[in-house]
């Protein structure tokens, strides 16, 4: 049995504040029916791995309430603590899988936010994919998943989708012409003899 004490700080947005709650508090709740009382509360539907068993403890500050959107990272930090994730699976739908099988289950390309998991495909313009992935690998989540993909220089990325932008704003750095131009005054050599020259000792190098 897993056992974890979570409290946590967001914004929230009008819509979120429509729907608030009680604060959620559970001591060595059995997890589903956590599930059941979070799809009440957030209007999503749940599919359920056989693999999901256990009791959670969940401790909410005094006096407080939870939002919708504060309830889903709740419960989202739950499951992992849980050694367990969900996975979009359609509009307003998701499976609760085991952690390590979570990647490859992941959503959509592209879609979601905050802790959902999410697939994002990043191209690259100069820097080779497989030198970034290695890169990628000390940042990535313990359950994400990064690969190259040859064929278009490209980079898969499987994460939470805060730690997908996370990367993606990694990559932007990584991802540069590292060409250097400069110009130089010349004094005694016509340009385009100097061009020639340049050239030849290009392709002898070459």
């Amino acid at each position: 049995m897993v056992t974890a004490t979570i409290g946590f700080i967001m914004p929230i947005s009008a819509w979120a504040q429509e729907n608030c709650g009680a604060a959620l508090n559970y001591e060595g709740a059995d997890i589903r029916a956590v599930v059941d009382e979070i799809a009440i509360r957030t209007g999503r539907t749940f599919l359920l791995d056989p693999a999901v068993q256990g009791r959670v403890t969940v401790k909410s500050p005094p006096n407080g309430s939870l939002c919708a959107d504060e309830a889903w990272e709740l419960f989202q930090a739950v499951l992992r603590v849980n050694d367990f994730a969900a996975t979009p699976a359609g509009d307003g739908k998701y499976r609760i899988v085991p952690l390590q099988e979570a990647a490859r289950a992941a959503g959509p390309v592209g879609e979601g936010r905050g802790s959902d998991l999410t697939t994002q495909i990043i191209r690259l313009s100069y820097v080779d994919a497989r030198e970034a992935a290695a890169n990628l690998a000390q940042i990535i989540g313990n359950n994400g998943v990064v690969s190259p993909v040859r064929t278009g220089n490209s980079i898969i990325v499987v994460d939470t989708a805060d730690n997908v932008a996370r990367i993606t704003k990694v990559l932007k750095q990584l991802d540069r012409d590292s060409t250097i131009y400069r110009t130089i005054a010349l004094q005694h050599s016509s340009a385009g003899e100097l061009s020639r020259l340049v050239s030849e000792l290009a392709s002898e190098m070459s």
